[in-house]
């Protein structure tokens, strides 16, 4: 629990897209989980969450209740900090206005909001009570020389590339890495009351870190795996 605040945990007993179990943020159904989020820790505490200081890959399952703009679905930040802490967060978009299914913000380099472009395939956009296998690639390490780069990826089609009005190039961010930030999906604030209707809105089940940037050939392989095990051993056969 951060300090000063008593968010909820998601549901876990939500319709999964794979097994028994997913993870329900935000349902307004029967349970208040506004500002629900899953907090997997910070790199100082758990050596396993410092390969994001490198290339890597957030690959997920994601069945979204409510489209939207700028709701949180996977960040590292404070995370008991409003308006500030940011280091980098990726976001559901708005199938609208020129604003694709997803992005990302970085907070301070960028520090803008960057959409990729509205998919020309709408079977490749993100709708309502749909699954859909969600990917986001990032290409360098912080601490190397020049910037990072980030690919985005549903149901294994490449979004393509979206100049980021930040200055910092097409589909490139600057280096953020700092060991004391949180990892965490869901709501982008937790401070109570704070997202003003940001908060993540749908499910989430068969999440998948890779400690390298997997290849579009790749994130092809992982979606037509299909889900679980199986997906994993497609994807280890075609590396």
């Amino acid at each position: 629990i951060p300090g000063g605040t008593t968010p909820l945990a998601p549901r876990y007993t939500t319709p999964a897209f794979s097994g028994s179990y997913g993870l329900e943020f935000a349902d307004q159904s029967d349970v208040a989980t506004d500002n629900g989020f899953m907090v997997l820790g910070t790199p100082a505490a758990k050596d396993a969450l410092k390969i994001f200081s490198g290339s890597f890959t957030v690959n997920f399952w994601y069945r979204p209740k409510e489209i939207g703009l700028y709701k949180g679905m996977f960040s590292f930040k404070d995370y008991d900090l409003a308006g500030s802490g940011y280091q980098w967060m990726l976001v559901q978009g708005l199938n609208s206005s020129g604003r694709g299914s997803i992005g990302w913000y970085v907070y301070d380099t960028n520090n803008a909001w960057n959409f990729w472009p509205v998919p020309a395939d709408a079977g490749n956009a993100l709708a309502n009570d749909t699954w859909a296998m969600v990917t986001y690639v990032v290409s360098g390490a912080y601490d190397a020389v020049g910037d990072r780069s980030i690919k985005g990826y549903i149901n294994g089609f490449d979004l393509g590339s979206v100049t980021d009005p930040g200055g910092q190039g097409v589909n490139r961010f600057s280096k953020r890495y700092d060991t004391s930030k949180d990892l965490f999906f869901g709501s982008w604030y937790a401070a109570a009351g704070s997202t003003a209707g940001w908060e993540l809105n749908g499910s989430i089940d068969e999440v998948s870190f890779w400690n390298f940037d997997l290849s579009a050939a790749q994130v092809s392989a992982l979606y037509n795996g299909g889900s679980g095990s199986y997906a994993m051993t497609a994807l280890t056969q075609s590396a």
